[in-house]
């Protein structure tokens, strides 16, 4: 950067300081001046005098707004605007305010230490459809459902893996009872003695994760991961272990006589399967990417999937996602959406229902088209997720966002507050930050929305279930809800 080029840059600060609007002209000749290194450079040391500039920056992405590869004009101009805007905003924020950090005047809600734990709450749930719902995902009682995952976690931190059909009842803070069904318990040490009982008898963990299955009729068959399990028959002062991959089976018609089976742990398991997929594109071709989504789809209905940009600095096109049954079309969303960061995402939202009289288990998949935005960059190197939803991620309503929302980001512990006003407060490590103080949500199509001044944008999420919040637009990881 010569000297003239330093002066105009320092003259386009100088309007920007003054609240004087840049012409087209003058939004053009910032561009340019800020494609330079050593313009960026001086640009961002003038913006690091304010204090609050570290913290800022994580929630303005200026970095990446300047570091991206120029796009078309049209592209640039509202990416320049919104630099311009955070710049003004927070030398604002210098001028009007003490640059020793605002502490929180409330602090976000915490637990209640004097009410009891619940004996278990429903931690994960995937393709569920209930014969009689929960009134509740914490202190459960009882859960009894037709098909799907549940996770249940047991107050003394036994994980138990249930799937439909299914009747497991919570009977203490580490022990159940299983009417019918299949489940798993990884059972963590400190929690040995975990026992599930059942018509016949009980099983009694020794620090071990095994699988049962119970039929509805009565048959029972036990299988151990690892570790070590007992088995207490009903009428009898036998008491069977059971060791690492072995398995027995105990008669109905003799519920004394206990035999041993191979195990077959492939029909077990042992962990609700993540909802989550990566996807990275590297070449200027258009491709479709195809996901296995057989372990997600367990019933029909409606399902909604994010494609989220996570690193790069390519945007990416998306112009078509559906679903496939063994090679048959069941579902297609056919619109054009992006993906990058905040400024250059838009509709990245596809919307999918599988009829009741399409479904049935097969091997199901989701087909995604991507094509690069920008074809002129020489190389290209773009990742992100892809997240398939369901249940809340359409039917979300105002209520269920109402509360705080944790989530770690950069190093940091971060807390967001949504207040039935529609205001939104942010912490960073419990310090209240200004970020968010103009901003508000609201809740549209169960998507909710908050509109960041500063920034010019809207930040898009969805509920997972009632305590995971997923940010549709930025690369954030899921927040969840603060008891």
């Amino acid at each position: 950067m010569n000297a003239k080029q330093r002066t105009q840059l320092q003259h386009l600060v100088d309007l920007i300081l003054t609240d004087t609007p840049l012409s087209s002209q003058q939004t053009q000749q910032l561009d340019h001046l800020l494609q330079d290194p050593e313009a960026r450079s001086h640009y961002l040391n003038l913006v690091e005098l304010d204090s609050h500039l570290p913290s800022a920056l994580e929630q303005a992405d200026i970095l990446d707004l300047l570091e991206e590869p120029k796009p078309p004009l049209s592209l640039w101009l509202p990416i320049s605007a919104a630099a311009i805007a955070i710049l003004t905003f927070i030398l604002g924020f210098k001028i009007g305010q003490h640059p020793t950090p605002t502490l929180a005047t409330t602090p976000p809600p915490s637990v209640d230490s004097h009410s009891p734990a619940p004996n278990a709450s429903i931690t994960s749930i995937l393709g569920v459809r209930w014969a009689q719902p929960a009134d509740s995902l914490h202190n459960i009682r009882k859960i009894v459902f037709e098909s799907g995952l549940i996770e249940l976690t047991h107050q003394s931190g036994v994980q138990v893996t249930i799937e439909g059909p299914a009747s497991y009842q919570v009977t203490g803070p580490n022990a159940g009872k299983l009417d019918y069904g299949k489940c798993v318990a990884n059972v963590p040490r400190g929690a040995e003695g975990y026992t599930v009982d059942y018509s016949m008898g009980k099983v009694v963990d020794l620090g071990t994760e095994f699988g049962m299955e119970l039929t509805q009729n009565g048959e029972l068959s036990v299988g151990v991961f690892k570790g070590l399990v007992e088995l207490h028959p009903e009428g009898s002062q036998t008491v069977s272990t059971i060791t690492q991959d072995h398995a027995l089976r105990q008669h109905i018609s003799n519920p004394t006589q206990i035999d041993s089976i191979p195990f077959e742990r492939s029909k077990f398991i042992r962990h609700v399967p993540s909802r989550e997929f990566s996807w990275h594109i590297t070449s200027h071709t258009p491709v479709t990417k195809t996901f296995d989504i057989s372990h997600l789809v367990w019933k029909p209905g409606d399902f909604r999937t994010v494609i989220k940009w996570m690193q790069g600095q390519d945007a990416i096109k998306i112009t078509s996602a559906s679903i496939w049954r063994d090679g048959v079309l069941i579902s297609q969303d056919n619109h054009l959406a992006t993906v990058g960061t905040l400024n250059r995402t838009s509709n990245n939202i596809y919307n999918f229902s599988i009829p009741e009289d399409q479904y049935q288990r097969g091997y199901w998949q989701l087909k995604i088209d991507f094509s690069p935005l920008d074809k002129s960059n020489s190389s290209i190197s773009t990742e992100g997720i892809l997240l398939l939803e369901e249940g809340l991620a359409f039917n979300a309503s105002k209520n269920d966002f109402i509360g705080t929302w944790r989530y770690d980001h950069n190093g940091s512990s971060w807390e967001r507050t949504l207040h039935p006003d529609g205001s939104i407060e942010l912490f960073e490590n419990g310090r209240l930050k200004p970020g968010f103080k103009k901003s508000h949500w609201i809740v549209e199509d169960g998507v909710m929305k908050v509109w960041i001044p500063h920034r010019n944008a809207f930040e898009d999420h969805i509920l997972r279930d009632p305590n995971t919040l997923i940010f549709v637009n930025e690369p954030y990881r899921n927040a969840h809800k603060v008891p």
